[in-house]
């Protein structure tokens, strides 16, 4: 397994499982396909890197099984910055002429219908209580053409249709009813009010067995776009107040909060499932609001839900979902107070506490839980506790750290393999993390299952490149607590070896003024400046200064400037190259196989790579590289170019 799976950011993770879940679920109106998000390979380091472990596996994130929402006639699809104006209802059925006139076409609606002109119509003879055919009455067609838009349907143009006769429980001939339409489309509590005193039922369910309660909470959802919000906000609308006052009306008049739908979810397991599609959709978390969640659990909603595997009768998965969307503490001791279990575990083992720590919830959150009885020193099926993951989580309050330590966490507790939590926070979190860990305990020499101290956890994995990873402040820490800078690993690699390789200047520099041996060979034989060599002259330049061996060989017989001439990602550097050579490189040294430099500069070049290989070349010739030296195949450089590498052939090919 890589450390692309061990040591991966928190943040990064959760969206990617996030994806994984939706399209395992097969949501109906938020295909995976959609979301944007993709996962690309890389390419392994020329060395081991120290934060790799065969054994090692991802964070198991607990199984979210996400509702399945019925669509209605039309999809939502709504940008933050235009607002969407329907061209034609989904209906394509013939107006049938003499009912309801101009009141049943799209064209009528789009243009704002006034009360004026929906007067005019009903003087014609134009039957409010008719269809266009296909079910679709002028109602269905106000809500319908209010969609969030600046088309939005005036309160008294819908008490004249129903003072006229309208039908506020009428259907479509695919079932969708008038208030289907006012709940998915019209974010105005007035209308939705006065569908309601005519006669429409609050707990009407639709043909997919929701409850039209359901529907409303989506708009909720909709409204925790901030974009979405500030766009209707500068247009004088509050869409996230409007959306909440929905589902209160719909509440007043009788709507059962506890009521299932037909997959047996709870209105709040629709809700957070609402915000994991719009995670989807715009590859953002957004916040669950604590007013709606406090409403519905006050009417009676339930934090138990139904999934793949039975009955949650603890409230722990939509705990998860909660936290899972940063839940503010309100939410969270408002779950808690409805009955929702802040110790109990997920199916994999996965406590509320781990995913406290997986999903960067405020810091009050924790002591929340740990009050609650969620045990601090619980490993989960995956060998790693809370403290583990909040100190490989870089977003995450310290607070939160503190909070764990002060409830009894064990700062020298050792996960999978064998890591502590400071292996953790030296690679991921700031210097405040890695030093309440000493503080408390934490073992600066402590050695997880490949013999990496925390001081080569922290130079950045060569798979990522985070923003805290060999942060001069942590590096200095731990070196003015102790940290050994000769210390190896199971692969025999010194912490300089692996800020030699990962472009880590200020790394580099405090190891040698600490004592780090530029000299040091790992398993293989490799320097610091071997590595340092294939990554940049900076290093490079950093290591000779202090004594690093230009000539130095590694087991297969490779001299930094093989190193420096072997690259695949990008081409040579003539800097580096032309550094080599300045202090002394041997620009004819042959390897195992009778390679020289120039046989692995010339086998390594790439049509990517940029500056292009020639210029590497160039300096090599200028030095005295000989083209017709053959390798054990009896072959030159020439016989390796590329042949579409023109430039270098023409150099190279005599």
């Amino acid at each position: 397994m890589s450390a692309l799976a061990k040591y991966a950011p928190v943040p990064a993770i959760m969206m990617l499982m996030l994806v994984m879940f939706i399209a395992a679920c097969g949501r109906e109106s938020a295909p995976a396909s959609e979301s944007g998000i993709e996962v690309t390979a890389t390419v392994a380091a020329q060395i081991p890197s120290p934060t790799t472990t065969a054994s090692a596996t991802p964070i198991p994130l607990p199984p979210m099984p996400t509702p399945t929402i019925p669509p209605i006639a039309t999809s939502r699809a709504v940008s933050p910055v235009e607002t969407p104006r329907p061209s034609a209802t989904p209906y394509a059925a013939k107006v049938r002429s003499g009912h309801c006139g101009k009141m049943c076409s799209d064209e009528f609606w789009e243009n704002g219908a006034t009360v004026a002109s929906v007067q005019a119509e009903l003087d014609g003879g134009a039957d409010p209580s008719s269809d266009d055919g296909s079910g679709m009455t002028p109602l269905h067609f106000a809500m319908f053409h209010a969609g969030f838009s600046e088309i939005a349907v005036e309160p008294e143009v819908v008490r004249l249709l129903l003072d006229n006769g309208a039908d506020p429980a009428a259907k479509t001939d695919y079932g969708d009813s008038t208030l289907s339409f006012a709940t998915a489309y019209v974010l105005n509590p007035e209308v939705l009010e006065l569908m309601l005193e005519y006669g429409a039922d609050a707990n009407e369910v639709d043909e997919y067995g929701n409850p039209i309660l359901h529907r409303a909470v989506d708009q909720a959802s909709y409204a925790a776009n901030p974009e979405i919000a500030r766009h209707f906000l500068d247009q004088g609308v509050d869409i996230t107040a409007n959306a909440i006052k929905m589902v209160e009306l719909l509440l007043e008049h009788g709507a059962d909060a506890s009521a299932r739908d037909s997959h047996e979810q709870s209105v709040l397991f629709i809700y957070f499932g609402y915000l994991a599609e719009a995670a989807i959709n715009d590859n953002e978390f957004y916040d669950a609001d604590p007013r709606l969640v406090r409403l519905l659990l006050e009417s009676g909603a339930e934090v138990t839900m139904k999934d793949d595997y039975g009955e949650d009768d603890s409230g722990f998965m939509l705990m998860t979902y909660a936290m899972w969307f940063r839940a503010d503490p309100e939410i969270i001791s408002l779950l808690l107070d409805h009955g929702a279990d802040a110790g109990e575990k997920g199916y994999d083992g996965f406590t509320t506490l781990h995913m406290a720590a997986a999903s960067s919830v405020d810091s009050q959150v924790f002591q929340l839980l740990l009050d609650g009885g969620a045990d601090v020193t619980d490993k989960g099926d995956f060998d790693w506790t809370a403290l583990h993951i909040c100190a490989r989580n870089g977003d995450l309050d310290p607070q939160a750290v503190r909070i764990l330590l002060d409830n009894g966490a064990d700062p020298m507790a050792r996960g999978r393999d064998g890591e502590t939590p400071l292996h953790f926070a030296a690679l991921y979190s700031g210097p405040e993390v890695v030093g309440l860990l000493l503080e408390r305990g934490a073992d600066i020499a402590a050695l997880d299952d490949d013999m990496n101290t925390p001081l080569h956890s922290a130079m950045t994995d060569p798979y990522l490149e985070t923003d805290d990873s060999a942060d001069p402040e942590i590096v200095r820490l731990l070196l003015e607590n102790g940290a050994d800078v000769h210390a190896r690993n199971s692969g025999g690699s010194t912490p300089l070896h692996y800020a030699a390789n990962h472009k880590l200047p200020d790394a580099t520099q405090l190891l040698l003024d600490h004592g780090a041996d530029t000299t040091s060979r790992n398993d293989r034989g490799v320097t610091p400046l071997h590595t340092a060599a294939s990554t940049g002259s900076q290093n490079a330049a950093l290591l000779l200064d202090r004594g690093a061996d230009v000539n130095a060989l590694d087991d297969d017989l490779r001299t930094p400037l093989h190193w420096a001439s072997d690259l695949f990602l990008e081409s040579p550097s003539p800097e580096t190259i032309i550094l080599l050579l300045e202090s002394g490189a041997n620009v004819s040294a042959a390897d195992k196989e009778l390679n020289t430099p120039l046989h692995l500069m010339a086998k390594s070049s790439e049509p990517w790579h940029d500056p292009p290989t020639v210029e590497a070349v160039r300096v090599m010739l200028d030095w005295g590289a000989d083209v017709t030296a053959v390798n054990s195949e009896g072959k030159t450089a020439c016989d390796l170019i590329r042949a579409d590498d023109v430039e270098s052939r023409a150099l190279l090919c005599l």
